[in-house]
Parts: structure tokens; sequence; C-alpha cells
């Protein structure tokens, strides 16, 4: 099954103008590898969680932001012009998890994102390598925020 169906079946629409600020490229290809800026979790606008991890923001809602953030990474590749369903392979994926010091569950909170890609993608092409790090801020208030390499 192709990703947009999968998105449509799971009831998800891709936010129709991904949000991004400040100078520099939202997507850059280089061959077969896109490089997608870090994305945060404002859909159409609209951020549903703003704050901390830990602090304004449950952990569950921190998981919520992730996958947010993947819909605005897929976004931005589509209005890159890649049609997200000849997507091959996420290679890597660094998730950034404003919250507490001594914060313990930033894997947690990441795994919002990669539960979608599986979803999306199966386990094999969704699933990337993955970092997840606790920071004590992000631009704009964001619990969450994430870059990631594909392959297209």
């Amino acid at each position: 099954m192709k990703a947009t169906e999968r998105l449509r079946e799971l009831g998800l629409e891709l936010p129709k103008d991904p949000e991004g600020g400040g100078l520099y490229a939202q997507v850059k290809t280089a061959g077969d590898l896109i490089f997608v800026a870090g994305c945060g979790p404002t859909l159409d606008a609209v951020q549903k969680h703003k704050g901390v991890v830990g602090r304004e923001v449950s952990v569950e809602q921190g998981r919520e932001c992730a996958r947010d953030c993947v819909l605005n990474i897929l976004a931005s590749v589509r209005d890159a012009g890649i049609n997200i369903d000849e997507i091959k392979s996420f290679l890597k994926m660094t998730v950034y998890v404003a919250c507490v010091p001594g914060f313990q569950g930033s894997p947690k909170v990441a795994n919002g994102a990669t539960e979608l890609l599986k979803e999306l993608y199966g386990e094999e092409k969704g699933l990337p390598v993955r970092t997840a790090v606790g920071v004590n801020s992000l631009t704009d208030d964001f619990p969450v925020e994430i870059d990631v390499i594909l392959k297209k």
C-alpha cells in the first residue's frame, strides 16, 4: 500500500503549508539522498502543544508532537516536488526533545515519529537509525523538532 493511501486510511493529512522560518533550505537533494531540515509540530499554523516535556507537555503529548513533525517532514518533501510514495528508505533521524533536566524519556517521545513511519512505509523502509536527545529549549516553544535523511 502506498504511503498516501495509508495516510488517508489513518485519517491523517499532510499540512498544506509546512512551517519553516529563517534563511535556509528546507529540503536539499544530493544524488538519491534527501536532506530535510528540522521540522516542528505546527500543522497549518496550529501547534497543539507548547513547552517542555516533563513540565507543560506530557510524554504522550510529546509523542503526538513527534508524529506531527513527521507530517511536516513529508509535506516538505512533497513541496520540494518529490513523490512521498517513491521514498525508498528513511535512513537517519535526529529527534530533539525540549525537556526538563534529568528527563530520560526522549526515546519514548521519539517513538511517536518512528511508529508513524513504520505504519506508512513498513519496517524495512520506515525505520531509520535514530538519535533522540534532550535539549533545554527549541524554536517557537516546540516540544519536539526532527530532521531526517531519506533515500529516493
